[in-house]
C-alpha cells in the first residue's frame, strides 16, 4: 500500500470517535458524497462513496438509524503512517 496501514472508520455511535454528533444530513453527504465533518474528502479505499452514491435517501437513513442503534465503541488507534492531508482533499 502507497500510504502504510489504513484503518477502519469508527462508524459506532461514540460521540467523540464516531458518528454520535453527526446529522442526518452530514451522514448523507459523507456515505453518497465522500464528504465528511467539515468538508474533509473521505478517501476512497476507506469509503467507496462513489458505489453507494446509487443509494436511495431512504436506504440510507436505515443504515444511519440502524449503526445509531448500536453501542458505542472507543477505538484506540494506533499511531499514523501517513498524514491525513496525503490522502484526502478538502472538498
Amino acid at each position: 500500500m502507497p500510504f502504510g496501514r489504513l484503518y477502519a472508520t469508527n462508524i459506532s455511535p461514540d460521540p467523540d470517535t464516531g458518528i454520535g454528533r453527526w446529522t442526518r444530513a452530514e451522514f448523507q453527504r459523507a456515505v453518497r458524497d465522500g464528504v465528511g465533518r467539515g468538508g474533509l474528502g473521505i478517501c476512497i479505499r476507506r469509503c467507496p462513496y462513489v458505489s453507494y452514491r446509487l443509494l436511495s435517501e431512504a436506504d440510507v437513513d436505515a443504515i444511519y438509524a440502524y449503526l445509531l442503534t448500536r453501542a458505542p465503541i472507543r477505538p484506540v488507534e494506533p499511531g499514523r503512517t501517513a498524514s491525513r492531508s496525503t490522502m484526502c482533499a478538502r472538498r
